[in-house]
């Protein structure tokens, strides 16, 4: 099975792109849920939990959202209390899903100071909404804060799951602010709360190697490979780790295994490109010109 054979390919090597100078992104999801959606894709479906007026507005801005925002401003003028945040959520998905993502994160954040102290896993899930706002428009400082919020609202909780995303979150942009301690802290947390979570290793291995740590990328890209072996970015994280310490055969190994899973992917574009650096012929030409070299 390619499954199995792919294993101890992705278990020998350690690191990141080497052309990143950031974490790998991730695809931000104004609910904070699914990290897979697209931000015009992650507008909840109407669900039993989801108040009526609530589940209307944001149908409203799937539909159309200039009218959904003008709905969301009339409901806020008449609202009060946890109403009033429920308007605020619309509002912040209207601007979000028309691309104003400022104006997204301050609504959010207004609608989760609105929300009482008694109830935490709205604030959070509030707090969630901003700090991806914030990301989407690299307005780092601001996601710092509204993520430390929600950290500390998941806490009171008792929301690991949503504790362990807000740090990996926390991370990303603490690495965009040149903070690589703090962001190492908050990917230490995220992986204490989310174990078997995938993207949390391989961003720790990715910072990692980052710093030098290659012994620390190595056991945290491995870990990454045991819980999605057959994921790409792992496996060129882990080929470019290899790189790094000069364990070139590894390196290449990993790159091929990337090849295998997802050949049609930007992964792959990239490990061609590195395995031509590392002398493997290829029948076609690599899209950049930096890759691992012996």
């Amino acid at each position: 099975m390619i499954l199995t054979a792919l294993v101890p390919l992705l278990l020998m090597q350690v690191g990141p792109d080497p052309t990143a100078s950031d974490l790998p992104d991730l695809p931000i999801d104004p609910e904070g849920r699914a990290r897979s959606q697209r931000a015009e894709e992650a507008i909840p479906q109407a669900r039993p939990a989801v108040p009526p007026r609530l589940r209307e507005c944001l149908q409203s801005v799937r539909a159309d959202p200039a009218a959904a925002e003008r709905e969301a401003m009339s409901w806020l003028g008449e609202a009060g209390g946890s109403d009033a945040a429920l308007a605020g959520q619309c509002l912040g998905m209207a601007h979000y899903v028309r691309g104003e993502f400022a104006e997204a994160q301050t609504a959010f954040m207004e609608a989760r100071d609105r929300v009482p102290e008694s109830d935490p896993d709205m604030r959070a899930r509030l707090g969630t909404l901003a700090g991806n706002a914030a990301l989407v428009s690299n307005d780092y400082e601001g996601a710092v804060a509204a993520l430390n919020a929600v950290v500390e609202d998941a806490r009171t909780a008792e929301d690991t799951a949503a504790m362990g995303q807000a740090q990996i979150d926390r991370a990303r942009a603490l690495v965009a602010l040149n903070r690589s301690e703090e962001a190492a802290a908050a990917l230490t947390e995220a992986r204490e709360a989310l174990p078997e979570n995938a993207d949390a290793w391989l961003f720790s291995a990715t910072l990692s190697r980052r710093l030098n740590r290659l012994a620390n990328a190595q056991e945290q890209i491995e870990r990454a490979a045991m819980l999605a072996p057959r994921s790409a970015a792992i496996g060129l994280e882990a080929g470019v780790i290899a790189a790094t310490a000069r364990r070139y055969d590894d390196a290449q190994r990993s790159f091929e295994s990337v090849l295998l899973v997802a050949p049609d992917s930007s992964e792959a574009s990239r490990a061609r490109a590195y395995l031509e650096q590392l002398g493997v012929p290829r029948a076609d030409q690599p899209d950049t010109d930096e890759a691992p070299t012996r």
